[in-house]
């Protein structure tokens, strides 16, 4: 005899040889042993798991005369004829190929006959779901009162595709998938019964890839086994099976985690160069940040091994990166650019956990402390003013506070220093203005306070309801204005952000196009000017904006703009020029300062 297949030489014969499935052999075992056995068995479960092979020995022992305690000898006549697959009376169908009325009407005309050497014939039904609803309608009466010498197994990998009218008729067995210690044992088992060695890591990689089959484990194994002969490990199995490396996957998520882009461009950009898949890669990465979900021990150690601080994530953060990475995996094989998909999905889980640590760090208990007003410079003694009784310091404040409590039902609280918390959009601008003008400038002499008429005026009394005047343009916490763009009429950036509409928009756009979504999500600044949306891209997104403008992405764009914001709207997709970037930045320090005379002055731009 020729070369056999591994799995079909280590296919096995006795129910004591059945890998992970004892819950079923012991079953049948029983059943033949108390000669307690149904007409009609379903052995369902996932591919690979051992479904006809237990078929197989299930026949063996009801027919075996030698059986003991209902395990066949497997070395008599009728067993053998059975592991052959030359027994007349055992008749294997492939449902997928004998599908048809014509078929099962051909099935119901020979089971009547009686068997022609053994006690019983058996019917092994593969891939039942396949057969037709007029098939199944013509089995269903022989299911139901079959012939004392006929016994059916039906062998599925989708029971729920069966009429209820048969799975009535049918006694249920389960098969499951194996876990990996058993199914690498039984790797190492078969690598050393065929003279080869097979590393502990290396059977787990296999039995990984396996997913839980038996029989794939033992067809990549017989693979590996055909790439190196004497010694197999874990390098070699990555080779072949072009997969990446652990320390390749840790240092992917170490970079994701750390929101840092450009090594998360190097690394994914080397992984897909050297061939990997990007779909088990997204599978992997899930994997190792549920690890670190589960034992942040292994994240420490694995940042104090490249030399890194500890970045503080939260679980809620880790369990929607995990998320988000099996939600692309299963779009990735419909895409006709699955790396492009991939390096998008990296960038925008490092972008939403950046955004939520930066929020973490923004809370308003700190950010009151953050921006609380700093300690005047040092002065010569000036007439006393009694800074904490003025009205124009104070009314304002309690008028401003009003109107919060009363907008959000809560009773106003006193200090001034708590109404920045209300302003988060300009909550860090202001830090940075505040910690500025904390710095003590050189002593110089204060000016004389002027009535209207230009005549010295004396420093007001304990109580009085006078105020110290300001310079030109200044003014105080409680007048800071919310948004200066409200004024214009136009909604500003943050606003057309958290648009009730633009987060609609996106959530429909990700159920209909997941690229498309990912360019939004990660690329653009949404603007709104009358009833246009403007998607204004930085340079360095530029080719993101080149991708929205293909036709299949710009058709779902403008069908879900006119959807959520109205049939007039249009969708307008600027580059900004290069530059444009540091041109804002300089505009808004500069409207800080505005914001707050008096402040030293500090370089812009920087």
């Amino acid at each position: 005899m020729g070369y056999q297949t591994l799995y079909r030489k280590y296919r096995p014969q006795t129910f004591a040889e059945v890998v992970g499935q004892q819950h079923v052999a012991t079953i049948l075992r029983n059943s033949v042993q108390q000669g307690r056995i149904s007409h009609a068995y379903l052995f369902s479960g996932p591919r690979g798991t051992g479904k006809t092979s237990v078929a197989r020995i299930f026949a063996k022992a009801l027919n075996c005369p030698s059986a003991k305690d209902g395990e066949p000898c497997g070395t008599c006549e009728i067993c053998k004829s059975i592991a052959t697959g030359n027994a007349p009376d055992i008749i294997e169908i492939d449902a997928a190929s004998n599908r048809g009325i014509d078929d099962i009407r051909d099935l119901r005309e020979k089971v009547h006959y009686a068997p022609a050497r053994f006690n019983y014939k058996v019917y092994i039904i593969d891939e039942a779901h396949m057969i037709t609803p007029q098939g199944f309608n013509a089995l269903l009466k022989t299911l139901e009162e079959p012939p004392a010498h006929a016994i059916f197994i039906l062998c599925t990998t989708e029971p729920h595709k069966l009429p209820l009218t048969i799975l009535s008729r049918l006694l249920k067995l389960e098969f499951h998938r194996l876990p990996l210690e058993p199914l690498a044992a039984h790797a190492q088992k078969i690598a050393q019964q065929e003279k080869t060695e097979l590393t502990r890591a290396a059977a787990l990689e296999l039995a990984k890839l396996a997913e839980g089959s038996v029989r794939d484990t033992i067809s990549l194994l017989e693979q590996a086994m055909a790439f190196t002969v004497e010694r197999i490990d874990e390098p070699q199995i990555d080779e072949l099976f072009h997969l990446a490396s652990p320390e390749q996957i840790v240092d992917l998520a170490v970079a994701v985690l750390r929101s840092r882009k450009d090594e998360i461009a190097h690394i994914a950009e080397e992984l897909i160069l050297s061939g990997r898949d990007p779909e088990r890669m997204l599978l992997e990465l899930a994997s190792a940040l549920e690890k670190y979900l589960l034992n942040r021990a292994q994240l420490r150690a694995a940042l104090e091994a490249r030399d890194l601080p500890y970045c503080d994530v939260t679980d809620d953060q880790l369990v929607a990166a995990v998320s988000e990475c099996w939600e692309a995996s299963s779009h990735l094989r419909r895409e006709a650019n699955p790396s492009l998909l991939f390096r998008i999905t990296l960038y925008r889980i490092a972008h939403v956990l950046a955004r939520a640590q930066q929020a973490a760090l923004g809370r308003p208990e700190e950010s009151a402390k953050a921006v609380a007003p700093a300690k005047p410079a040092a002065k010569p003694p000036v007439p006393e003013a009694p800074r904490a009784t003025s009205t124009s310091e104070s009314t304002p404040a309690k008028v401003v506070k009003k109107e919060d409590a009363e907008s959000r039902g809560r009773s106003p609280s006193p200090p001034a220093s708590e109404l920045v918390p209300e302003q988060p959009a300009a909550a860090q601008a202001f830090s940075e203005a505040r910690e500025a003008a904390a710095t003590p400038s050189p002593p110089t002499e204060a000016p004389p306070l002027f009535s209207a008429e230009g005549k010295p005026q004396e420093a007001p009394a304990a109580g009085n309801e006078q105020q110290i005047p300001q310079e030109k343009g200044a003014s105080s916490d409680a007048d800071i204005p919310a948004s200066r763009s409200k004024e214009s009429g136009e909604l500003p950036q943050e606003d057309a952000q958290t648009d009730p509409r633009w987060e609609a928009l996106l959530d429909s756009i990700r159920s209909e196009s997941i690229t498309t979504f990912c360019l939004l999500f990660e690329g653009p600044e949404p603007e709104v000017k009358k009833q246009h949306l403007v998607l204004r891209f930085p340079d360095r997104l530029r080719f993101f904006s080149q991708l929205l403008r293909q036709a299949s992405n710009l058709r779902v764009l403008d069908h879900f703009v006119k959807t959520h914001y109205g049939p007039e709207w249009v969708v307008d997709i600027v580059n900004e020029a290069p530059g444009r970037e540091a041109e804002e930045a300089e505009r808004a320090a500069r409207d800080v300062l505005d914001l707050f005379p008096g402040s030293r002055e500090i370089e812009l731009g920087q």
